[in-house]
C-alpha cells in the first residue's frame, strides 16, 4: 500500500491521553522499519511510573531505537462498544486475558501489524484507528521486557475468535470473574474509564 501524505495532527475534543494523532497522520509518524538503523517511530514522553511499569501517554511523537532495553515490541487495538472493551485469551493461557493484537513481522509498521493481527485473530478490520498509549512492562507468557503500543479503534464487524484465541470476552474492567494481564488492569482500562469510554464497574 502506497503511504498517504501527511496531513496536519488534529486533536480530539475529547481528550483522553494527552494529545491525539490524527488517523490520517499516524501512517507517517508511525511508519514502517528501517532494515538497516532497526528503528522505528514511536510515542516519547516523560514517563509515568508505577511498580506495575510504566504507561507512555499519546502526547508527543519522537524517534525509539531496537538498542532500547525491550525485549518485545506488541501493537495492540482497544475496542469497546457500548462500554464495554474486548479483549481476548489465549490457548496458551486461556485464563488471562489480553487486548487483542500481537508482534509485527518483519518490515512492518504498527498499523499494518494491527490491521494483520485483528484479521488473524478476530476476523474484523480497524477503522479510523487512534493511538491511546504506550504501556512498558512485561510479557505474561514470554516474561521478557515488553514495550505495548495499543491504538484506540472501531471494527467493521461483529468478531470472533480464530487463530491462537481460546476465549473472548466484553467488559467493563471490573468483572471479578476475568483476570487480565497487568498492562491492561493497570493502565489500559483506568485510561479509558478516564476519558468516559468505559461503563462503571
Amino acid at each position: 500500500m502506497s503511504p498517504r501524505p501527511c496531513a496536519p495532527t488534529v486533536s480530539s475534543p475529547r481528550r483522553r491521553v494527552g494529545r491525539w494523532v490524527g488517523s490520517s497522520d499516524i501512517g507517517c509518524l508511525l511508519g514502517g522499519r528501517d532494515d538497516h538503523a532497526r528503528s522505528w517511530s514511536a510515542l516519547q514522553v516523560n514517563r509515568e511510573k508505577s511498580l506495575a511499569g510504566s504507561v507512555v501517554p499519546a502526547a508527543r511523537i519522537a524517534r525509539m531505537t531496537y538498542e532500547d532495553e525491550v525485549s518485545m515490541s506488541v501493537v495492540a487495538a482497544a475496542i469497546v462498544q457500548r462500554g464495554r472493551l474486548l479483549v481476548v485469551s489465549k490457548k496458551a493461557a486461556p485464563e488471562v486475558f489480553y487486548l487483542p493484537g500481537g508482534k509485527p513481522d518483519p518490515g512492518e509498521g504498527p498499523l499494518e501489524t494491527l490491521a494483520r493481527e485483528l484479521d488473524e485473530e478476530l476476523g474484523v478490520t480497524p477503522l479510523e484507528p487512534r493511538l491511546l498509549a504506550e504501556v512498558e512492562g512485561v510479557a505474561v507468557l514470554e516474561r521478557v521486557p515488553m514495550r505495548l503500543t495499543v491504538f484506540e479503534a472501531r471494527i467493521d464487524r461483529e468478531p470472533h475468535p480464530a487463530a491462537e484465541l481460546a476465549h473472548m470476552r466484553w467488559i467493563t474492567g471490573g468483572e471479578s470473574d476475568v483476570r487480565l494481564a497487568g498492562a491492561i488492569r493497570n493502565h489500559v482500562v483506568p485510561l479509558l474509564r478516564s476519558g468516559g469510554a468505559l461503563a462503571a464497574a
